[in-house]
């Protein structure tokens, strides 16, 4: 009866822990998340539609939650930055006046980057004091 108590108490414990971590996982932005309406680079703000429902106008530095965070407003462009469990990710949303807009992801995964080596910096330096002879 005890290990069938400590196994029903552990199998809660995972499946609490799974749908903690499931929840707090970042969702895929989709392209029909988020419309632009208007841009106007002008004052670095956009008129956009969230999830077919909300309009909202925003500026540089807005986080939307789960999409991510405003970086840039240009003519014809808007930049958002999101954080994911491999990364950066960057989503360029490109509009003109009059054309369907474009949905461009940029992952970048994180890492240590390419090591630069300069020639003959693999030794490490002598220690202070001793004469190389």
């Amino acid at each position: 009866m005890d290990l069938k108590k400590h196994v029903l108490m552990v199998t809660k414990v995972l499946a609490i822990f799974f749908l903690i971590h499931s929840i707090s996982q970042a969702q895929p932005v989709n392209d029909n998340d988020l419309q632009v309406i208007k841009i106007s680079p002008k004052n670095e703000s956009a008129v956009i539609k969230v999830q077919k429902k909300e309009i909202k106008v925003v500026t540089v530095g807005d986080d939307l939650g789960n999409l991510g965070k405003v970086m840039e407003i240009s003519k014809g462009r808007v930049v958002l930055q999101r954080n994911t469990e491999n990364g950066n990710e960057l989503i360029l949303i490109r509009k003109e006046t009059g054309e369907d807009q474009r949905v461009e992801k940029i992952s970048k995964v994180q890492g240590l980057p390419p090591g630069l080596y300069m020639p003959g910096s693999a030794q490490s330096p002598a220690p202070a004091g001793n004469k190389i002879k």
